[in-house]
């Protein structure tokens, strides 16, 4: 799925990175990247007309009664489950988060980003020095849609994505990260919601790609659908119907290992955004090759990269120790 919704249909397509390159770029276990060969990047246009109108949004949004209570009902929604109790608490507390971060409504830029965390340029008057923008369409959705996209961008904040920007080498294993958070807070939260709230909150879209993420990663698919199309008609939106045929057939292949593997695996190959303006191998292959001289020839980018792969085995090493205790804690071990 690219990032403004439509859902890429050919193959993905895997590729290998020159293991010699800096820990940093390699960013999946076994040193591959994902990719959909057709994939074409944003144009500039539309990227500068998106940033400018999320800037200008953030920039000029005056918070109202009626955001600011649902900011605090969202929050303690996420401070409900036992995932997000840990998320706040490893934060310092909501007073702590509040000091250092706007979480605010506004324009994202983009009507299918449903929120982001960036480093402001200037303090805020309160001193805050990170954004973390909900997109304003949020305002009139169920706390329990929102509260697991608040913990995926904690995740974010607790893992320093935003300080690092999007080229400091935490992008992708802070997404892995915080889609993980996402899916055990939804995990949790629909333990407490009846079948028929269920049915309504299905009726979104937001949350019916929440869904699709979870039912990767609990897994067991083979088990409980027949054959691709039972599985796709599992699902009410359509857009799912379409992608989750490829997460049948790429289970019933053995080309990926199932549950967080298989999540992260179509994160990466077909949600889009981790490497989106990266179109062909010789894209990665050129960047590899820039990062690998730098690394060499340059001490100082030397150190850079050296403490961006300590930084990045800490988020991969919590998310996986994090992600085998919640299965087992709650059942949803795999064989």
């Amino acid at each position: 799925m690219r990032p403004d919704g439509t859902i890429v249909l050919s193959p993905i397509k895997r590729i290998d990175l020159d293991k010699s390159a800096p820990p940093a770029l390699d960013f999946l276990e076994d040193g591959r990247a994902y990719i959909t060969p057709d994939r074409k990047p944003p144009t500039a246009w539309a990227q500068f007309k998106s940033g400018v109108v999320g800037v200008f949004s953030y920039n000029f949004h005056r918070t109202t009664l009626e955001e600011t209570e649902k900011i605090e009902a969202i929050r303690k929604t996420v401070a409900s489950t036992e995932t997000g109790q840990k998320l706040v608490a490893e934060l310092g507390g909501w007073p702590a988060i509040t000091k250092s971060v706007d979480i605010t409504f506004a324009n994202t830029g983009n009507g299918s980003l449903n929120a982001y965390t960036r480093p402001l340029i200037h303090p805020t008057r309160a001193g805050q020095t990170q954004a973390l923008v909900l997109n304003q369409e949020l305002l009139h959705e169920p706390d329990d849609v929102v509260a697991p996209l608040l913990a995926h961008e904690l995740r974010h904040v607790a893992d320093g994505k935003a300080e690092q920007g999007i080229a400091g080498g935490l992008a992708i294993p802070s997404e892995f990260a915080a889609h993980t958070t996402q899916v055990q807070v939804y995990e949790e939260l629909m333990k407490g919601v009846p079948p028929d709230k269920r049915e309504a909150l299905h009726a979104g879209p937001r949350w019916a790609y929440q869904v699709f993420l979870a039912r990767i990663w609990e897994d067991r698919i083979l088990e409980r659908y027949v054959n691709q199309n039972q599985f796709a008609n599992s699902f009410a939106d359509d857009k799912m119907k379409r992608l989750a045929k490829y997460v049948y057939k790429d289970l019933k292949d053995k080309a990926v290992q199932p549950g967080t593997p298989q999540l992260y695996y179509h994160l990466n190959g077909e949600h889009g955004g981790l490497y989106k303006t990266l179109t062909s191998e010789k894209d990665i292959a050129d960047l590899v090759a820039q990062r690998k001289t730098q690394y060499t020839e340059d001490p100082a980018q030397r150190a850079a990269d050296e403490a961006i792969m300590k930084k990045r085995g800490e988020i991969i090493s919590r998310s996986e120790s994090s992600d085998r205790a919640f299965r087992a804690q709650f059942g949803y071990t795999l064989p």
